[in-house]
C-alpha cells in the first residue's frame, strides 16, 4: 500500500493494519539510507584526496555562485582543493588552499568531485 493510499485508508485501517504498514515504511527507509551510504562511500572512494601541509586532508570542490535563478549551478568550473575536517565546507564557509572563499551571496561549496582539482593555486600550495 503506497503513502497516500494509506493516508486516505489511515481512519479506516485497523491497529494491525497500521503496525504492518508502518513496519514496512520503517524497514524501506532504513533500506533507503543504508543505500545512499553506500553509495556515498562509494564516491568518496572514487575522489581524489590530498594532503595539505599541516598534514590535514582536503578533497577537490568547486564553488557555486549565487544560484538566483536555479540554472547557474554549473559556473565553476575551477575545481579547488577544500578541507574535509572542514564541516561547513559542503554549502558553507571554509577556504580553499588557495585561499579562494565563498562570497556573501555565493550558496558555497559543491560536493566532493570525482574529477582532480585543476586550481593552479590551490596545486602549487599542496605541491610546495
Amino acid at each position: 500500500m503506497g503513502f497516500f493510499a494509506a493516508i486516505t485508508k489511515c481512519g479506516t485501517m485497523t491497529d494491525e493494519e497500521r503496525a504492518a504498514w508502518r513496519a514496512d515504511y520503517e524497514r524501506r527507509e532504513a533500506e533507503s539510507r543504508e543505500k545512499q551510504r553506500i553509495e556515498r562511500e562509494a564516491l568518496l572512494a572514487r575522489c581524489p584526496t590530498y594532503v595539505l601541509k599541516d598534514g590535514t586532508k582536503a578533497r577537490g570542490r568547486y564553488m557555486f555562485g549565487r544560484l538566483s535563478n536555479g540554472n547557474e549551478s554549473d559556473k565553476g568550473t575551477r575545481i579547488h582543493v577544500v578541507g574535509m575536517e572542514d564541516r561547513w565546507s559542503c554549502g558553507g564557509g571554509g577556504k580553499a588552499a588557495c585561499g579562494a572563499a565563498p562570497g556573501k551571496r555565493s550558496v558555497g561549496w559543491s560536493d566532493v568531485q570525482e574529477d582532480p582539482a585543476n586550481c593552479p593555486r590551490c596545486l602549487a600550495k599542496i605541491a610546495s
